[in-house]
């Protein structure tokens, strides 16, 4: 199952990136596939950023799909990822994909 998570407008601290990351599992504890969606985004701070993708690899999240992110938001989650084994991020696409 892969689970959908909203980034706010402004995502600033390890608490808020654990809290996002929270309520998207909700009763699901595991997921390998999550699609972030992130147009909404004006500024994300490194440090939201670092603890977002760690707790995406805490629930057992091995790829993400970021929708809509900017050039900088997306080199921030690679570079979080990076510092980990076993996450991969990678810009996705809103339109669906033909059967």
């Amino acid at each position: 199952m892969t689970v959908a998570i909203t980034l706010p407008r402004l995502v600033g601290t390890r608490d808020v990136a654990q809290r996002v990351v929270d309520e998207a599992f909700g009763d699901e504890s595991t997921s390998r596939d999550v699609t972030v969606y992130a147009r909404a985004v004006l500024s994300a701070a490194p440090s939201f950023v670092d603890a977002f993708v760690g707790a995406l690899q805490a629930n057992g999240v091995e790829d993400v799909r970021v929708i809509g992110g900017s050039a900088d938001l997306l080199r921030k989650l690679n570079v979080a990822a990076r510092r980990r084994t076993g996450i991969r991020i990678e810009k996705g696409s809103a339109k669906p994909v033909p059967a």
